[in-house]
C-alpha cells in the first residue's frame, strides 16, 4: 500500500509538471481613438468615413463597438447605424443623405464602447456635414404703379411711379409710336414698354415689367425675373 501511494504521488507530480506550461505573455493593453471628420453634403447620398486607430500592434483580438447618435443632424440627414470593429486599425462608414435644401452645417456623433483587449482613449468623434447648397435668392421688393387711359387709336399714360428700395438701378425703355414713356404720352398699338429694376450687385432677383400696347384694350403685362448677373429676364 505504501509503495502504491508513493507511485501515485509521483504520477501526480509528474503529471503536474508536464501540464505546467506558462501561457504566452499577452501584449500590453493598447488604446483606441476615433478621429473627427468633415464631409460635404451633395444632392445625392454619399458615404462619410471616420478613422479609428489603435495605439500599437496587438497580438490579441481587439474589438470595439460603435454607434451613431444625433448631433444637430437627425435621421433625415444620415442613416443611423452601429456595429463592431475588429482590429487591425479600421474605418467606420456613415451614409449621408443628400438633398438640395439650404441649411446650416450639421453634426453626427460616433461613439466607441465595450472594447476588448484595449482601452478607449478618445471614444467619441464628431462628423460634420458641410452644406453645399446655395442660399436661395430673394425677389427684390419693388413694383411699378402705372395707369392707362385706353382709346381706340392710342393709350395714354396717366400715372407712372416706380417703388423700389435704395441701392437699386432702374432702366426704362420704350419702343414704338408715342415713345418716350412719360405721363401724358400717347402710345400707339404695338409699342413696347420695358421697365427693369435691378439689384445693382446685391444678392437679390431683379424685376422686369413689360407692357405691350394694344388697340382699344388695357396693355398686356408680362412680369419677369432678372437673376444677378443674367443678361436676359426669364419667367419667375
Amino acid at each position: 500500500m505504501a509503495r502504491l501511494a508513493l507511485l501515485l504521488i509521483a504520477a501526480l507530480v509528474a503529471a503536474g509538471s508536464a501540464g505546467a506550461t506558462i501561457p504566452p505573455q499577452r501584449d500590453p493593453i493598447r488604446t483606441l481613438s476615433i478621429a473627427d471628420a468633415t464631409t460635404h453634403e451633395t444632392n445625392f447620398d454619399t458615404v462619410a468615413v471616420l478613422d479609428v486607430t489603435l495605439s500599437g500592434p496587438s497580438g490579441d483580438p481587439v474589438t470595439v463597438n460603435w454607434a451613431t447618435a444625433d448631433g444637430t443632424a437627425d435621421a433625415t440627414d444620415y442613416v443611423p447605424d452601429s456595429g463592431t470593429l475588429t482590429f487591425r486599425p479600421g474605418q467606420i462608414a456613415v451614409m449621408i443623405k443628400g438633398d438640395a435644401l439650404d441649411e446650416p452645417d450639421e453634426t453626427v456623433f460616433v461613439q466607441l464602447s465595450d472594447a476588448n483587449y484595449a482601452t478607449i482613449d478618445r471614444g467619441r468623434a464628431t462628423l460634420t456635414i458641410v452644406d453645399d447648397d446655395p442660399v436661395p435668392l430673394r425677389l427684390l421688393d419693388a413694383s411699378v404703379d402705372v395707369r392707362w387711359s385706353v382709346h381706340r387709336k392710342y393709350t395714354k399714360v396717366t400715372r407712372f411711379v416706380i417703388h423700389r428700395p435704395g441701392g437699386t438701378a432702374v432702366a426704362v425703355r420704350c419702343r414704338g409710336g408715342g415713345c418716350p414713356l412719360r405721363v401724358g404720352a400717347k402710345l400707339r398699338p404695338g409699342a413696347l414698354v420695358d421697365v427693369r429694376i435691378e439689384a445693382n450687385g446685391q444678392p437679390l432677383i431683379g424685376r422686369v415689367y413689360q407692357y405691350r400696347i394694344r388697340a382699344g384694350k388695357q396693355p398686356r403685362l408680362t412680369a419677369l425675373c432678372l437673376p444677378p448677373g443674367a443678361l436676359s429676364p426669364r419667367a419667375c
